[in-house]
């Protein structure tokens, strides 16, 4: 029983961090997303070939940009985790009290 609850706290934890991760990375990805069109657009080009800091700003954009989206990668990674950690948590519970444990025909326990 106590492996099982550790389990399910490690499965949970799993679960909550990919979503505290997934919000990190869309509140990123939102906060830099009006400066990376602006960047990738013609006007951006032409910025950046005229002026070493706008060329800079926009380096940085795209950089912000790269780790929302491995931000949010991650973010699914460990909430797929989470998800299959607590499945598995619960059906490794066995059968239930209530139920009889099958046996086989000849009345021996199914390994014996």
């Amino acid at each position: 029983m106590a492996h099982r609850q550790m389990s399910v706290r490690r499965a949970v934890s799993a679960l909550i961090g990919g979503l505290a991760v997934a919000a990190g990375g869309f509140a990123l990805r939102a906060h830099f997303q009006v400066d990376a069109q602006l960047c990738n657009s013609g006007l951006g080009a032409v910025g950046q070939a005229f002026s070493g800091s706008v060329a800079t700003n926009c380096t940085l954009v795209t950089t912000a940009t790269d780790v929302a989206s491995f931000m949010l990668l991650v973010a699914a990674i460990l909430v797929l985790l989470g998800i299959v950690g607590l499945v598995s948590a619960h059906r490794s519970d066995g059968p239930p009290p209530n139920k009889p444990r099958r046996r086989r025909p000849d009345g021996r326990g199914l390994f014996g």
